[in-house]
């Protein structure tokens, strides 16, 4: 993944809309190109320390720039008992 980059943020919200996003105000905690060469879960050593205060929420944003669209990217995920989201967005080339 190229450019792939991990910002990481506290908020004091529950939930998002587009009226209470705000864009400001992550860490950068990861910046590098990235290649993943096995199947399945895969770590990374995130770069930058970020500092929770262990009761906020965290929202984490997760992005790369590769030029040519490749096969799809699978994020794992589990039913939680507390609100989450996972929202996976595209450019849509293919």
């Amino acid at each position: 993944m190229q450019n792939m980059t991990i910002k990481i943020k506290s908020v004091g919200l529950d939930s998002l809309t587009q009226a209470t996003f705000n864009n400001s105000g992550f860490t950068a905690v990861y910046a590098q190109n990235t290649l993943f060469t096995t199947l399945g879960w895969n770590s990374l050593q995130l770069t930058t320390p970020f500092n929770w205060d262990g009761v906020s929420n965290l929202l984490i944003e997760i992005t790369y720039d590769n030029t040519i669209a490749g096969a799809d990217n699978i994020v794992a995920s589990t039913n939680t008992t507390y609100n989450s989201g996972l929202l996976n967005f595209s450019n849509g080339i293919k």
